[in-house]
């Protein structure tokens, strides 16, 4: 083992560069780190001590402090108010610690000339991420499994690198060195818990796929390399076809498609669902338009609409255009509005699908829209909501009082500075409006910004204002889902 992980660990760390080692204490993290120093490597550590444990996070700490110290390898800690943060920012713990660990990294990569950071995902983690993506529903980027070497999952980017080099290890060979190399390391006890949906997959549906295939994790691991390989194949594909299907357009078309040419393609299907459903003609409504198109019936005339894009078909070719259509004044504006929610359903807005789903809190209102808020999705008081809303691009002028705020709000562009975003990131903000009623007739005073979420550096982010946030009186939440635009 010590031979293989050389060998992997010099293709994704150059002589020379030093790296550091994300170590919780853990069997994993432990077995890198000693891997690492019996190697040679030029590595820091450092641990982060969430405080969610109580007295087991103060030994994690302890332990990987004299582990660190009596070898000689420089030692980093920082302690962190894991569940104050998450409550500030309306994000679930599992999601806190990641933008908490994630930006304290980076900063020690930058600070001190670290030239990557390494993290102990193996072949079990990797496996159990895909499957939980294809639970989640997911294209073939969301089957390819992680990477051994990727960008650090900060907003705005890191100066250093990530990299995984024990991601071809499995659990079993990881559990078996440490046992015959007599390795300490620390039991975390909540790994044994249901409660997650990691853990819930990881002992109640892996053990029964072990049982039927002993080496299924090898199995899986190969096939998401396939994955990948066919991945670049789909995508090569398509950029060598969709040029010859596209036609000019004219003033006020976004896409306008031969279909002639379309439909003289082996796999036309996969090129117009790469065209048009990065605006919303996805999943029944993209069946629809194919089995016109695949009909031996004329094909002209018909219109489809998404939301805020509509496709016609006319003789010999597809249009796609913005849709004309009006939002009421007494909704909301119509100056840069994308989607209006009326009810709970399944939207489009900017090439994006999203359903808007209303259900019963359960015991532990709170618990439940940190756990939503982990898996990428808006939970708010539905009882303090309004309806309709509008799901826009953020505008300057923009404000919220977050969650945990006390007094006067804070502009959008500011809670923006403050996590660091990109300017790309700013852009692609998505912001959930409420119509603000006042003065005589309900005459329409403005709009009051309940959330804002997105997607930047690999990492979803959601603010909740204050004043619609979840407590343990909720007595419904309501739940927008909005996936990963990057996740096809």
């Amino acid at each position: 083992m010590l031979d293989r992980f050389e060998k992997v660990y010099e293709g994704l760390v150059p002589d020379g560069k030093s790296a550091l080692f994300a170590v919780s204490g853990g069997i994993d993290s432990m077995c890198m780190a000693e891997l690492a120093y019996r190697c040679g490597k030029e590595f820091a550590v450092a641990h982060c001590n969430f405080h969610l444990r109580g007295e087991e996070s103060d030994g994690d700490e302890a332990f990987v402090r004299q582990w660190a110290g009596s070898r000689g390898v420089v030692f980093h800690c920082r302690d962190f108010d894991t569940e104050e943060y998450a409550s500030a920012n309306s994000v679930s713990i599992e999601m806190a610690a990641r933008e908490l660990r994630y930006e304290w990294f980076n900063e020690l990569c930058e600070a001190n000339g670290y030239h990557a950071l390494a993290v102990a995902h193996n072949a079990n983690d990797n496996v159990e991420t895909m499957l939980l993506n294809l639970l989640r529903g997911t294209g073939l980027s969301g089957i390819t499994g992680m990477k051994e070497i990727n960008a650090i999952p900060v907003f705005g980017g890191g100066s250093a690198v990530l990299v995984r080099p024990m991601l071809g290890f499995t659990r079993r060979e990881i559990s078996e060195f440490v046992s015959q190399e007599g390795i300490a390391y620390r039991e975390d006890h909540t790994n044994n818990e249901t409660v997650y949906k990691r853990n819930k997959l990881r002992h109640n549906v892996l053990s029964v796929f072990g049982e039927i295939n002993p080496s299924f994790i090898r199995t899986i691991s190969s096939e998401m390399k396939e994955f990948a390989a066919e991945h670049e194949i789909a995508d090569e594909y398509f950029y060598l076809n969709a040029t010859d299907v596209l036609m000019e357009k004219n003033p006020g078309e976004i896409l306008r498609i031969d279909t002639g040419a379309l439909m003289s393609l082996r796999h036309w299907n996969y090129i117009l669902f790469r065209l048009v459903g990065s605006y919303g003609f996805r999943g029944r409504l993209l069946e629809q338009i194919c089995r016109l198109l695949a009909s031996a019936d004329t094909v002209s005339g018909r219109r489809f609409e998404s939301g805020e894009y509509v496709l016609v078909t006319e003789p010999g070719r597809i249009v796609v255009r913005k849709s004309e259509g009006r939002i009421p004044q007494m909704s909301i504006s119509e100056s840069g509005c994308c989607s209006i929610v009326r009810t709970a359903g399944t939207y489009s807005f900017d090439s994006t699908e999203f359903e808007v789903e209303i259900a019963k809190a359960g015991d532990d209102p709170v618990s439940a829209a940190r756990e939503l808020a982990s898996h990428g999705c808006i939970a708010v008081d539905s009882w303090a909501f309004a309806m309709p809303f509008v799901v826009r691009r953020w505008r300057k002028g923009d404000w919220m009082r977050p969650m945990g705020m006390r007094g006067a709000g804070k502009k959008l562009s500011d809670i923006f500075t403050d996590m660091k975003l990109g300017i790309s990131d700013k852009a692609s903000a998505i912001v959930i409006a409420v119509p603000e009623m006042t003065g005589k007739d309900n005459e329409k005073a403005g709009e009051h910004v309940a959330a804002v979420c997105g997607h930047a550096s690999g990492s979803f982010f959601c603010r909740v204002d204050e004043s619609v946030k979840v407590t343990a009186n909720t007595g419904s939440i309501l739940t927008l889902r909005m996936p990963d635009p990057t996740v096809r």
